[in-house]
């Protein structure tokens, strides 16, 4: 694990001018990479990198001393007196498909594991910069690395070459863009992807919760942007851990609150608009918790759970609210532990008299009776409720009883209940 600063340089010859970031100015420069590296690199140590891809004739005219200019790029950045390794690595020109592969495999292999890649796109030729997207984004998942900046110096923004040349040096000006949050936008599209296919929370979570406290320390916690990224962060994983965990009784509260934390967001001034309808997406997945009914959100939450393949948690939430529903209709409190056993066992026994399977007798009770006078308009639903209770045994006992069920016999049967009891 180390910090890796990576840039491409080309053939042209590069014009003397300040490159300015967040006010500093930088230089004056022949190359944008003497800017960036003393930007983000002055502090680093010895194991850590600093590498720039060329092609032969970028090798020769601007890497190395004598070409285009009297000293070429690896001299202005060993001038820098700065600790990390610097180095060039050969490339191909890119001309075919195969060599762009070959640039590929280069820059891939530059990455070591863990590292905290800086990326200089400003002189990336013909398809370099979406394929350095390609390799970042690949190295972020095979080698657990993270991208702390992509930057491009807008060189162009001065004019043409003649424009340029007859500027006095204090007016060449070069604005250098932080293109980060662009890739910040990617990671936040597959983050909720994810979790909104999976309820997923963690990569969307971890993401927000990195960028907030990164941006926390940055205005000692002044930001009330990454505030309410980081409320987002943490509502999501809640949610998320709620629904995976199975916890009945927070399953509302937790829907209420992501609902909560994603308006607030949506309502920030200086929202970016790409991400206006990722968070509508996510709103519009909450829409059916009412956040505040036991018999709702736990219905509510088996859908999701089955929609997001928690096909155990589905099962587990559904039969629990059944008996919410039943006892709360039959007007007894839904959390009262001794009636949900008691209603259990009678409506399993209900439905295998209706199914001709059982002549068990009940230990009556008054709150039994009313159960069995409501049943006899819903024999059915009992029925149902035995069904599932066979299949939620099967899962929890892992498929290691008697007469287990199929894989797809558990999965198509559990759209059937969801259907059934949610109509």
């Amino acid at each position: 694990m180390g910090k890796l600063f990576l840039s491409m340089l080309g053939t042209n010859k590069y014009e003397e001018a300040y490159y300015i970031y967040e006010g500093k100015k930088y230089g004056p420069v022949h190359f944008v990479q003497v800017a960036t590296v003393s930007m983000n690199c002055s502090h680093w140590k010895e194991n850590d990198r600093i590498i720039v891809f060329t092609t032969n004739e970028a090798k020769v005219k601007n890497w190395e001393d004598n070409g285009n200019q009297p000293k070429g790029l690896k001299s202005f950045l060993e001038e820098l007196n700065i600790k990390p390794s610097i180095q060039n690595i050969d490339i191909p020109n890119g001309e075919s498909e195969d060599e762009i592969w070959q640039i590929f495999d280069a820059m891939y292999g530059a990455i070591k594991d863990k590292d905290e890649v800086v990326f200089d796109i400003t002189h990336s030729f013909r398809s370099i910069p979406m394929l350095a997207m390609v390799v970042l984004n690949y190295a972020k998942v095979v080698k657990d690395v993270s991208i702390e900046g992509i930057y491009y110096g807008a060189f162009e923004k001065l004019g043409n070459l003649n424009t340029v040349r007859a500027k006095p040096l204090d007016e060449r000006l070069v604005p250098i863009f932080n293109l980060t949050p662009f890739e910040e936008l990617l990671d936040w599209s597959l983050g909720l992807d994810r979790f909104m296919k999976t309820g997923d929370a963690r990569a969307i979570s971890n993401l927000a919760e990195r960028t907030s406290r990164a941006r926390l320390k940055k205005t000692a916690g002044e930001d009330h942007e990454a505030r309410k990224t980081r409320q987002l962060a943490n509502t999501l994983k809640v949610f998320s851990e709620t629904m995976a965990t199975c916890r009945g009784r927070e399953i509302g509260q937790a829907a209420k609150n992501l609902k909560k934390a994603v308006d607030e967001c949506l309502s920030l001034e200086n929202i970016k608009a790409p991400y206006i309808p990722l968070l509508k997406n996510l709103k519009d997945k909450l829409k059916g918790f009412a956040g505040d009914d036991i018999v709702v959100d736990g219905f509510q939450a088996a859908l999701w759970c089955y929609e997001h393949n928690l096909i155990q948690q589905a099962y587990t939430i559904l039969r629990e609210t059944i008996l919410s529903k039943v006892l709360r209709d039959l007007g007894f409190n839904p959390e009262d532990k001794s009636l949900r056993e008691k209603l259990s066992d009678a409506l399993n026994n209900y439905g295998l008299r209706v199914v001709g399977k059982s002549n068990k007798e009940v230990e009556y009770c008054s709150e039994i009776d009313m159960l069995f006078e409501y049943l006899s308009y819903k024999k059915d639903l009992a029925v149902k409720y035995m069904d599932l209770a066979k299949y939620r045994n099967d899962i929890d006992h892992a498929g290691m009883g008697r007469n287990v069920a199929r894989t797809d016999s558990i999965i198509n049967n559990l759209s059937e209940f969801l259907r059934y009891f949610t109509k």
